[in-house]
């Protein structure tokens, strides 16, 4: 986890809006492969005004990555899927690391709903690529 000044007050409901939608992220994952490794880490944020502290999540499996952000303004959490393609592309043409900060890496938010959790835990379990849509098989399922 990133070193965030825990003296600045923990927002416990959003916090707990991320660690559920995470959980929950995790559990629909292995409801479609109970026996896909799924890795979950916590890291800490900050609101924009640093003011308050939460966490967020990132979920990662090999067949993808879903980061779960703190949504203070609303109370929640959001989860996107993570554009890993694009990240190691960049990486392999000398981006720096800012660049690929500042770069559309991430899909679009959404609150957590029965539909974005089949969603997210398919986008983990499954792949979806361009090797995949061709009907070739470069993972042991």
């Amino acid at each position: 986890m990133d070193f965030i000044d825990e003296s600045i007050p923990l927002n416990k409901t959003v916090d707990a809006a991320v660690r559920k939608f995470a959980e929950d992220i995790v559990c629909s994952a292995k409801s479609f492969n109970p026996d896909i490794e799924v890795v979950l880490e916590y890291d800490g944020e900050l609101r924009i005004d640093h003011k308050e502290r939460s966490h967020s999540a990132t979920i990662q499996s090999i067949f993808g990555v879903v980061s779960v952000f703190p949504d203070f303004a609303e109370q929640s959490a959001k989860a996107a899927t993570v554009n890993r393609g694009l990240i190691y592309a960049m990486t392999a043409e000398g981006f720096s690391d800012e660049e690929i900060d500042a770069a559309v890496i991430y899909g679009k938010l959404v609150a957590s709903s029965k539909e974005a959790l089949d969603g997210f835990g398919l986008f983990l379990t499954k792949d979806f690529g361009i090797q995949a849509q061709k009907g070739v098989e470069i993972y042991e399922n």
